[in-house]
C-alpha cells in the first residue's frame, strides 16, 4: 500500500490511500434501518478524472463502473454478522442488476460460495472483504486477525459490474448513499 490511510468517518474504521495500483476514490458506510452500522466501505479505481468540463453525476459514476482497469470494493466490517446475512443482502442488491438484459446470474454463486467458503458461519467485527477487479476478473480476499484468505477468482465480467453498481447506483439504487456521494466529490476536485 503505497498512499497513508484515510478514517471513515461514520465508523472510524482506516482505508489504504491506495491498494494494487488503485486510488481510494471514496469512503461510505452501509446501514441497516437508517441507524445500525453494519461495515465501512470504500472504492478504489485507477480511473482518472473522467472528464475535463465537469460532466454530469451519472458520468463520473458509469466512468467507474464501465472501466476494466484496476479497481476494488473493500468492506470492513463494523459488527458481527451471520455470513448468510451478508450474502442475502448482497444477493438481494445484485439480482435486479443481474436480471437486465445482457446480464448474467451465472457467475454469482461462485461469488457467493467464495465468500462463505472464507467466512464460516460468521462475518467477524473488523474483517475486511477486498474484492479486487481487472478486466472480467473478480478476486476475493478476506483478512481476519491478520491472517488473508484468498479465494480463487470468479471470472465474470457481469459479478464485477453488479459490484460496482451496487455500490455507484447508476443502473440501480445504490445500497451507501454516502460512498456514492464521496466518489463523485472526489472526482470533481481532481477536474
Amino acid at each position: 500500500c503505497d498512499a497513508p490511510g484515510i478514517k471513515d468517518p461514520a465508523t472510524g474504521m482506516e482505508f489504504d490511500g491506495s491498494i494494487e495500483g488503485a486510488e481510494l476514490r471514496g469512503l461510505g458506510c452501509r446501514y441497516k434501518f437508517g441507524l445500525v452500522k453494519i461495515y465501512a466501505v470504500g472504492i478504489y479505481s485507477s480511473v482518472p478524472s473522467p472528464f475535463t468540463n465537469a460532466g454530469s453525476d451519472e458520468a463520473v459514476c458509469r466512468a467507474v463502473l464501465d472501466s476494466t482497469q484496476p479497481k476494488a470494493v473493500v468492506l470492513k466490517m463494523a459488527r458481527g454478522l451471520d455470513s448468510k446475512s451478508l450474502v442475502g443482502a448482497l444477493e438481494d442488491a445484485f439480482k435486479p442488476r443481474l436480471s437486465k438484459d445482457g446480464r448474467s446470474m451465472a457467475g454469482w454463486s461462485v461469488f457467493r460460495d467464495s465468500i462463505l467458503q472464507q467466512t464460516g458461519s460468521r462475518c467477524e467485527p473488523e474483517d475486511e472483504f477486498y474484492f479486487c477487479c481487472e478486466g472480467d476478473r473478480l478476486s476475493v480476499t478476506l483478512k481476519r486477525k491478520g491472517d488473508l484468505h484468498v479465494s480463487e477468482a470468479v471470472v465474470d465480467k457481469d459479478i464485477c459490474w453488479a459490484l460496482f453498481d451496487t455500490y455507484l447506483g447508476v443502473e440501480e439504487p445504490e445500497v451507501s448513499p454516502s460512498l456514492k456521494k464521496a466518489v463523485i466529490q472526489h472526482y470533481r476536485q481532481t477536474v
